[in-house]
């Protein structure tokens, strides 16, 4: 049965598929860093937060595009993109600031059978050194999905000297044994 309203989601999702493609290309994405602060306010870190520059409609919010590009696998691109920005900038920022910045990638980006790959190819081309200054994020439950190949993972960038912060804490029903098992040493609790 045709129904209107599905159709105009539909279409609608189809538009902004091919605006993010076409955002990738013109490099309409930006990096905003989000300051991270110990219990006496000195900045200890950042994390990299990623919003569209549409030429036409202004700055767009994640929420508005990131669940799009995660169904349409474009988010692969677009972490690739904003790794290798946040490499670049962590290279500028190494000899002033000795604080760290985080990446957030979703569960569709690390489950990636080149994430790890990814990651190399990117340090290589950029010419990263910083390992101690950067920081990847997965999610909770991001972490427990394909749980031993993720450990795996984690073990790969740590050995790279990059640690991982599972984010979102909290909103998973996750098994403390679980979590125990996994090689990461920041846990970022969910807002209750």
């Amino acid at each position: 049965f045709f129904n209107q309203d599905i159709q105009k989601k539909v279409t609608k999702q189809t538009e902004i598929e091919i605006e993010i493609r076409k955002s990738i290309v013109d490099n309409e994405f930006i990096l905003y860093y989000q300051p991270i602060v110990d219990c006496s306010g000195k900045i200890i870190g950042a994390e990299a937060l990623i919003r569209w520059q549409h030429p036409e409609k202004g700055l767009i919010p994640p929420m508005d595009f990131i669940p799009i590009a995660e169904e349409t696998k474009t988010i692969i691109d677009i972490g690739k993109w904003a790794f290798k920005e946040v490499c670049n900038q962590l290279k500028k920022w190494a000899s002033e600031f000795k604080i760290y910045v985080s990446v957030n990638f979703s569960t569709i980006e690390f489950d990636s059978p080149h994430f790890i790959e990814m990651i190399k190819k990117t340090i290589e081309e950029t010419g990263f050194s910083y390992f101690e200054h950067l920081k990847i994020e997965i999610t909770e439950t991001n972490a427990m999905y394909n749980f031993e190949e993720n450990v795996r993972k984690i073990l790969e960038l740590k050995e790279l000297g990059i640690d991982t912060f599972i984010d979102d804490f909290g909103i998973g029903y996750s098994s403390l044994s679980y979590l125990k098992k996994l090689p990461v040493n920041t846990f970022k609790v969910d807002k209750l």
